[in-house]
């Protein structure tokens, strides 16, 4: 927990219940596009340049502006969710992969730390002075 320690002293405080609150938000405007969609998503007779009719969907200009502003919205708190996940996770990822790149050179360098501590045996035989 010292990385969250670390984050609380910080100038913008980004904490966990912090990041949960933005993630309710994020999810609130998703069910608020979802709702405006469905509501008022309607199927209507479109008359084109020959006589014909087309039965096309249609949303309406107004539902659609809330929808694009909603999504705007919510793309803010998805970036603003996402930047604040890597702030809090970084120090935890760097030190695991560190823990993971010491451990990968103690198994690579078994062998040569074994030569290096064993004592030095002259080739040719004893040394005699």
């Amino acid at each position: 927990m010292e990385h969250l320690e670390l984050r609380s002293h910080d100038f913008i405080k980004i904490t966990p219940e912090r990041l949960s609150i933005l993630r309710d938000f994020s999810t609130l405007m998703a069910v608020m596009i979802s709702i405006v969609c469905i509501y008022f998503y309607k199927y209507d007779f479109v008359e084109q340049e020959d006589g014909s009719f087309d039965y096309v969907s249609m949303i309406g200009e107004i539902p659609q502006q809330i929808m694009i502003y909603l999504g705007y919205c919510q793309i803010g708190t998805s970036v603003s969710l996402l930047l604040g996940f890597c702030i809090n996770k970084i120090n935890i990822i760097l030190k695991s992969g560190w823990r993971q790149k010491i451990t990968q050179n103690k198994v690579l360098l078994a062998s040569d730390i074994k030569y290096i501590l064993q004592p030095l045996q002259p080739p040719f035989g004893e040394l005699r002075i």
